[in-house]
């Protein structure tokens, strides 16, 4: 499979792109200056793009030939200038000595080496990044250096207080044959002789030559030159460590306990003042193990970016923990000093230092500067995985909100300068060339508008009130965000032409300036949303104003690198107390635009009225009487009002902090504006209550669809019931495993069906081939995170019949033809056996609807279907004359007493009812135009709650408990 080209793009379209970003850069001024000088450069330019387009013409890729010729011009020393360390997270393996994790992390970079396939399949590898990884050196020059790679190479170089030591990690079957990784014991054995060996003589001291690779590299070229020169011992020694697969650094010492400090050590080394140099940095692949085995890798930029050093580093990290380090008590060094290896094809002999006298060399010592690197810093924002997965779940998102959060930290912490300043995101070319980041100009005029808004809307107290305007702003700037990536990925990234252009352009051309800083621009922001391999990496500064800021998304949190130099060091730690709280306030806005997304609302959201909330206060909908004079339509019959209420479930008293109830509320709102939208336009009330359910079981949040809870073998059963009130129809279906929205398939069994209720597979194959139920979904759908440890914590705890989250969600409505309908869908009890059905799946135990009233109950689903609860309500209603309220009241009293119990229910009448003694209920409504959405959370001793047309009592504990993280 061959790798397209990468195409030069035409000259007006990085003009265009050009006059974008120093638009939103440079004073009125400056900007009208630029476009004048442009129209007088024209020519130039054009001239300079011919030439572009002749030189690019059969080139692989041109893009990386420029930019590697700018990194290995970098004369500062490689550490402190194209050095990218990663920390490695802690090996899985149990008492994980330093040795066996040098080991290991050694025999996974063979493995990875001899099967480049391993690194991602069959997906092609540009030649520049295959070729230049593993055996390859940056071989310092007086103008420029150079990477140099060493296809025969079978050794790595390991770094010590011992010395310096050659160790074969590959081997070579046949002559002129691939190349495999050496038997892990074989690799361990060996590091075992090199760490037994004594501190090093000043012969063969690794500081000597370790310490020439951090100098300046015209000062190291120059002393290089010196030493082949001389050729003996030195060059031959100079001569194995530059041709090694990798080098491996193992330290005297124990890992700094900060993960800033950590990255600073592995890219720098050292354990203070002190403590000898013994990081080779010549190597393209390094590999550091501390002393508490704590591990890191330092890549050389100018032959691997940061996207694939990423993947390389999670790779080693998988392939190091596949080891069973039991094996290396089989194989033992003999007492004679030989040692057994498994494989009677991988001879190989014990490491021996190399010698490094240096004698007649001029050695000066590693400038302090080296020392003194731009600050990093780092923190994590954690919040529950399933946030994090839902974010991911929107292509872009995740990546929008960390760039949005830090376009508003920069303006609280720079002011009015920070407009100044270019924002890039290196944006990974998958489509053309894989492991190839081109540069994106992230910021835009509507992003822009939405840092304005979400700095006008937090208050002193570092709070925000999410609105439907800036939910709509954010929803521009992400559509722009999202089609800026997309141009790069897809080969239409200017950044390279841009400085392909800037570098054809003579010293002194006026138009230089203006392209400058794209050369450097002032602020880099990378990372990527999920890394379980790499516990952490920072990005480089090159310039000598400028921030890289670099996230690394984990299940429960994202890890954030700030790495500054000249101004934007000295405000690095005002800069992260601000992003800190930034980016907790713009995740709360993203994961309310994901939760609409996910349940299929948006464009209905975003054509509602501007100044509505979006969570729990009462807002008005922009088609609400208040604002719009509903007039009857000439249809006899037809009222000029509908009510519709909803229900998130009802459960045992939980803890839930704001932020948590906040979202929640929101999803409740974006299901009741969905269903009251066809209530509104006439819609029946059995396609309102469907929609507001379907809506509910698409949001991760609720048990019922996506996030329904697991039966004790760890399998999704879910059962749904819709009722046609007037007609006196039903469908359920129960026990079911593959239905994306059981609701949906619950109104198929209703209309496509002469039955009322099928359950199991006998449910799934009567849906196959019906188009109304939609395509069959794995069991990885319906999968959450907090379900999982809900199940894991009763099965512990061998209690499998309380719920603490609540439970089954449900709708009932009355539509303008005086039509009833109710709905309910649940994914049942924590725990429960296989097979187990409920209240839900029961027409009288959980829901009802007829002529004159609908219900829909949530709570002890066992105790509703013994009692037939539903059923109760209405016989009472129906029969004994008592209201509504008074029927809901008497059978909560009389059979649901002590027990958790929601219920809803609306009547011809248009009467609204919510009763509850659970310690928690998510209920909204819409009636008379006026919607609410609230989390009940009733006193103790109080056991119901009525909401009806002109009332709402409502007890919320905003405490923070064990559920507190916020979203």
């Amino acid at each position: 499979m061959s790798l397209p080209d990468y195409p030069v793009p035409e000259l007006d379209v990085t003009l265009q792109e050009v006059g974008r970003v120093l638009q939103l850069t440079l004073g009125p001024d400056l900007h009208a200056e630029f476009k004048s000088t442009l129209e007088q450069q024209r020519e130039l330019l054009q001239e300079a793009q011919q030439k572009l387009a002749t030189s690019a013409a059969g080139q692989e890729n041109w893009v990386t030939e420029h930019f590697k010729s700018g990194l290995l011009s970098c004369s500062k020393p490689v550490p402190i200038s194209t050095a990218l360390p990663i920390v490695l997270p802690s090996s899985k393996a149990k008492r994980c000595s330093q040795l066996e994790r040098a080991a290991t992390l050694l025999w996974a970079a063979a493995k990875l080496y001899s099967e480049p396939l391993l690194l991602e399949g069959d997906v092609p590898i540009e030649r520049t990044q295959q070729s230049e990884v593993f055996a390859a050196s940056r071989i310092p020059g007086r103008n420029q250096d150079e990477i140099k790679v060493y296809p025969e190479s079978l050794h790595a170089i390991i770094t010590c207080a011992a010395g310096v030591f050659p160790v074969d990690i590959l081997w070579r079957p046949s002559t002129g044959g691939p190349v495999s990784a050496r038997p892990f014991t074989d690799i361990y054995n060996q590091l075992a002789k090199v760490v037994d060996q004594p501190s090093a003589e000043k012969q063969n001291d690794p500081c000597a030559i370790c310490s020439l690779s951090a100098l300046e590299r015209k000062t190291w070229a120059a002393i290089r030159e010196e030493i082949l020169g001389q050729g003996g011992a030195e060059a031959a020694s100079l001569g194995l460590m530059e041709s090694a697969v990798l080098a491996l650094c193992l330290e005297d010492h124990n890992a700094p306990s900060e993960l800033a400090d950590i990255l600073k050590a592995v890219r720098l080394g050292g354990g203070g003042g002190d403590s000898p140099c013994l990081r080779y940095y010549d190597k393209v692949v390094n590999l550091v193990v501390f002393k508490d085995s704590t591990a890191g890798m330092v890549f050389e930029h100018s032959a691997v970016d940061g996207m694939v050093a990423a993947l390389l580093t999670e790779r080693v990290y998988h392939l190091s923990d596949t080891i069973d380090l039991n094996v290396v008590n089989t194989d033992k060094l003999n007492v004679n000093g030989s040692f057994t290896v498994n494989s009677a094809n991988a001879n190989s002999v014990f490491p021996t230092p190399l010698t490094l006298p240096l004698q007649g060399v001029n050695t000066p010592k590693p400038s302090p500067d080296l020392k003194v690197t731009n600050p990093v810093l780092t923190f994590d924002v954690s919040s529950y995985a399933d946030v994090f997965s839902t974010l991911r779940g929107q292509r872009g998102l995740y990546d929008a909100w960390i760039n949005f959060s830090l376009q508003l930290s920069l303006m609280q912490t720079l002011g009015e300068s920070a407009v100044n300043h270019i924002l890039v995101t290196p944006t990974h070319m998958r489509h053309y060339k894989h492991g190839r980041c081109d540069p994106t100009y992230s910021l835009t005029m509507q992003s822009r508008k939405l840092v304005d808004a979400l700095a006008s809307c937090i208050s002193p107290d570092n709070t925000m009130q999410y609105t439907t305007d800036l939910l709509r702003l954010f929803h521009v700037a992400f559509l722009e965000h999202k089609c800026l990536i997309k141009n790069t990925k897809s080969g239409q990234g200017v950044g390279p032409h841009i400085a392909a252009l800037r570098q054809s352009l003579p010293s002194e051309n006026p138009l230089k300036k203006f392209l400058a800083p794209f050369g450097c621009p002032s602020v880099y922001l990378t990372g990527t949303d999920l890394m379980e391999g790499v516990e952490c990496g920072v990005g480089n500064v090159y310039a000598q104003d400028q921030l890289a800021v670099t996230y690394l998304g984990k299940r429960d949190k994202v890890c954030i690198v700030l790495n500054g130099k000249g101004s934007f060091a000295l405000t690095l730690e005002k800069l992260q107390e601000n992003l800190k709280v930034n980016l907790k306030l713009v995740m709360l806005l993203a994961v309310r635009y994901a939760i609409a997304c996910q349940m299929g609302a948006l464009e209905c959201l975003l054509k509602q009225g501007h100044t509505e909330k979006m969570n729990g206060e009462i807002y008005h909908c922009a088609e609400s009487p208040k604002k719009h004079k509903i007039t009857s339509e000439p249809t006899t019959g037809m009222s000029p009002d509908h009510t519709l209420v909803i229900h998130g479930g009802a459960g045992e008293e939980m803890m839930l902090n704001p932020h948590v109830i906040g979202v929640i509320e929101f999803a409740l709102q974006t299901a009741l504006t969905l269903g009251s939208q066809v209530l509104q336009q006439g819609g029946r009330s059995l396609d309102a209550v469907q929609k507001s359910v379907e809506a509910l079981e698409d949001c991760f949040l609720f048990n019922a669809g996506k996030g329904s809870v697991f039966n004790k073998d760890g399998k999704n059963e879910m059962e749904a019931t819709i009722v046609d009130g007037n007609s006196l129809r039903s469908g359920s279906v129960a026990c079911v495993q593959s239905v994306k929205n059981p609701i949906k398939a619950a109104r198929c069994v209703m209309e496509k069906s002469s039955h009322s209720l099928i359950v199991g597979d006998g449910a799934e194959e009567f849906l196959q081939g019906l188009e109304e139920k939609g395509k069959p979904v794995g069991p990885e759908y319906f999968y959450t995170d907090i379900r999982q440890r809900e199940l894991n914590a009763k099965l512990s705890a061998g209690n499998i019949s309380k719920n603490n989250h609540p439970q089954t969600v449900g709708a009932v409505a009355l539509d303008r033809w005086h039509g009833l309908a109710a709905a309910s869908s649940t994914g049942g009890l924590v725990g429960k056996l296989k097979g187990r059905v409920g209240d839900t799946a029961v027409v009288g135990a959980g829901i009802y609807a007829d002529d004159m009233l609908a219900i829909s109950c949530s709570g002890d689903g066992d105790v509703f279907l013994r009692h037939t609860v539903a059923q109760k309500i209405a016989s009472l209603y129906h029969h004994k004359g008592h209201s509504l309220r008074q029927a809901c009241r008497e059978v909560m009293t009389e059979n649901l007493e002590g027990v958790c119990a929601g219920i809803i229910a609306v009547d011809t009448k248009g009467d609204a009812i919510i009763e509850t003694n659970a310690g928690v209920m998510f209920v909204a409504s819409t009636i008379s135009g006026i919607s609410r959405v609230e989390v009940f959370r009733p006193l103790k001793n109080f056991s119901d709650v009525i909401w009806e047309t002109d009332e709402l009592v409502a007890y919320l504990d905003p405490s923070p408990g064990s559920l507190g993280q916020p979203f």
